[in-house]
């Protein structure tokens, strides 16, 4: 089953963080970072398939809270 990759863009000066965002089975979408990924996770694409592991967070940037996702796992 797993999720689909809608966007996928590298962050940050070296590189190494990933933004992606995805859609499950049913159809609902979900940001999720991760912060110095693996190499392998750098090469994913929009629309491949993946089985992510979630840690939902609450990030607070600039004095805006919001619901994230951190991508700990494929």
């Amino acid at each position: 089953v797993g999720c689909e990759i809608l966007d996928v863009r590298k962050m940050g000066a070296e590189q190494n963080h990933l933004r992606v965002d995805m859609k499950d089975a049913n159809g609902r979408t979900l940001k999720l970072v991760a912060f110095f990924a693996p190499e392998e996770w750098l090469t994913l694409s929009v629309n491949d398939k993946i089985e992510p592991l979630i840690k939902v967070n609450i990030n607070e940037f600039n004095g805006v809270r919001s619901v994230e996702g951190r991508l700990v796992g494929l």
